[in-house]
């Protein structure tokens, strides 16, 4: 998620997403148990991501918890199926 809220080029993604297949890391919210993600639900987990405080705050720019809500299906459906690196 952080890389895609960063906007990487698409060859950087697919580096990491490369390196997670092939060392076994989940690269898909279903490869952590979370298929149904409603909206709300992504909005309550970007607050506290977002808290004053966080690391997130580290970044060159403002992140806002829409951001990141909008960041995490994102990055999912990166790694999900027909992905030419996945194992």
């Amino acid at each position: 998620m952080h890389l895609v809220q960063e906007g990487q080029s698409r060859s950087v993604l697919e580096q990491v997403l490369r390196f997670a297949t092939e060392v076994g890391l989940p690269v898909t919210l279903a490869e952590f148990g979370l298929t149904e993600l409603p909206p709300e639900l992504l909005r309550q987990v970007a607050a506290p991501a977002t808290a004053e405080g966080e690391t997130i705050h580290n970044e060159p720019f403002e992140v806002r918890p829409e951001m990141v809500a909008d960041a995490i299906p994102a990055a999912d459906a990166l790694g999900g199926p027909g992905r030419s690196t996945r194992a």
